[in-house]
């Protein structure tokens, strides 16, 4: 049971993390620059791909034999994706507006309080 609930928290941990940065990161790049636009599709990519593998995770019994194998994946598909990220777009948010920055900063704080209410 304890390893179920551990599981349950990780996913909808990672579950934020990625309903944050689709509903704000990615707008906000696309809508910076051409170059924003095309990075934002292949991260979108990305994150859709480590989604898929965090609703199966949550569909497998920790008892099950694929369990082990899938949560591996799933860990070394959502590392892949934040170091991406990390390559990829931090320069872009490095290049933002500071104004933008702030406005990005709010709507991921009322994002998360809005998560945390469900």
């Amino acid at each position: 049971f304890e390893r179920i609930e551990r599981v349950s928290v990780i996913c909808d941990e990672i579950r934020q993390l990625l309903t944050a940065e689709h509903s704000v990161l990615y707008p906000l790049l696309e809508g910076a620059t051409e170059e924003a636009g095309s990075t934002t599709t292949a991260a979108r990519l990305r994150q859709a791909s480590v989604l898929s593998l965090v609703e199966r995770l949550e569909t497998v019994s920790p008892e099950e034999a694929d369990f082990d194998v899938l949560a591996r994946h799933t860990y070394h598909s959502l590392r892949e994706y934040v170091c991406a990220n990390e390559r990829e777009l931090f320069p872009l948010v490095s290049q933002l507006p500071v104004n933008s920055l702030h406005d990005a900063d709010r709507r991921l704080r009322d994002l998360r309080e809005r998560m945390a209410e469900h």
